[in-house]
């Protein structure tokens, strides 16, 4: 799931200012629901689930590896690779 978040969520970035509607006929575009974490085996019933995620800030005084919940560490790479950037 983090390597599919960091490949393919900037597809999902929220980068114009303007926020003008998506073209949603590109080639290769994602849907907003490319990335959940039902795509990747997790069932609804396991989101409340808590997880340890090894080696997610390897380095720093804010390293936190969790444990997150599965919805949480899903909305977490929602917020670092796909939310808005500088504005």
């Amino acid at each position: 799931m983090i390597d599919s978040f960091r490949a393919l969520g900037h597809q999902l970035a929220k980068i114009d200012p303007l926020e003008l509607p998506r073209n949603k006929n590109l080639h290769g575009s994602l849907s907003e629901d490319s990335l959940v974490a039902a795509n990747f085996g997790y069932k609804k019933e396991e989101m409340n689930d808590e997880i340890i995620v090894r080696n997610l800030r390897e380095e720093g005084p804010d390293k936190d590896n969790g444990p997150y919940t599965i919805q949480a560490f899903e909305n977490y790479l929602r917020m670092i690779y796909c939310d808005k950037i500088g504005f």
